[in-house]
């Protein structure tokens, strides 16, 4: 690989770690939104009867917010493990690209 098409694909490689860095933390935030949503709906039942309708929608609902909870969990995990992937390729193209300009520029 030469120096500028390992420049270049340092660069994406970054590109793709900055990316995937911005996707972990919205989901981040997201989850936080549900477990704020889900902690919500627990503190409005506490004030009904706990047979009624309406406690066991909430329930539903809180259920439903939980599984979401923990698909975004999987979701974070998985781009998680690709940043990890992307900071590995980043270092092995640095490298790269640091050798190419040391033959690059010496003598003898």
């Amino acid at each position: 690989m030469g120096l500028v098409s390992g420049i270049i694909r340092l660069q994406t490689l970054k590109e793709m770690e900055l990316d995937l860095e911005y996707k972990i933390q919205t989901l981040s935030q997201t989850k936080m939104q549900l477990a704020s949503q889900s902690f919500e709906l627990v503190t409005i039942g506490t004030d009904l009867d706990p047979e009624s309708p309406e406690v066991k929608q909430l329930e539903q609902r809180r259920q439903k917010l939980q599984l979401m909870e923990k698909k975004i969990d999987a979701e974070v995990l998985k781009h998680q493990n690709m940043l990890k992937m992307a900071e590995a390729e980043i270092e092995s193209a640095q490298k790269i690209v640091d050798n190419s300009i040391k033959r690059s520029f010496s003598y003898g």
